[in-house]
């Protein structure tokens, strides 16, 4: 695994598309993939931006209604819990190539994250859409859910089946 192991790892926080292994081999790679927790935060689906996509489809359903179309963020909210998957990866590859995928959307913060094999809180980075675009009830397509639910395996069944639940586009 390409610089994990050399001294410069840390912990990524996904909670949204990466965290299915597909997507997250697509963007970059990761060794370690687990359950984890970020309390006193909850998923929104907010502003999506037309994003940088190959995929026409869905670039003309943003385009038909590009003020509703969503993607998932995280918002303060102290009686929440977000379940997500913890990666450990390359701190200087996280920085390259996770900020170029996430793109000026989103700010990369530090926040205490819950690994729950161990209880243990670690510090991780998390991916958190720009405030001014936090507008909630945006839906998402259904092929972002698709990709959101890739990472099901980790995932809390109640959470899970709020995450099917999500109405989407297509």
């Amino acid at each position: 695994m390409d610089g994990v192991d050399d001294g410069s790892a840390c912990w990524y926080f996904a909670y949204g598309s990466n965290m299915s292994p597909k997507q997250m081999e697509s963007v970059m790679p990761y060794q370690g993939r687990e359950a984890a927790v970020l309390k006193g935060w909850r998923v929104i689906f907010c502003h999506a931006d037309l994003l940088e996509d190959d995929n026409e489809e869905e670039k003309e359903v943003w385009a038909a209604d590009p003020d509703n179309t969503g993607v998932c963020s995280v918002v303060h909210d102290d009686s929440s819990t977000v379940h997500g998957v913890l990666y450990r990866v390359n701190l200087e590859t996280l920085h390259r190539e996770m900020d170029e995928h996430e793109g000026s959307t989103y700010d990369r913060v530090l926040l205490n994250i819950k690994r729950e094999s161990t209880g243990e809180i670690v510090s991780a980075w998390v991916y958190v859409g720009h405030l001014s675009r936090l507008e909630e009830h945006r839906k998402p397509t259904q092929r972002y859910m698709d990709l959101v639910l890739g990472g099901d395996d980790l995932l809390p069944l109640p959470c899970v089946n709020w995450l099917r639940g999500v109405e989407t586009w297509m």
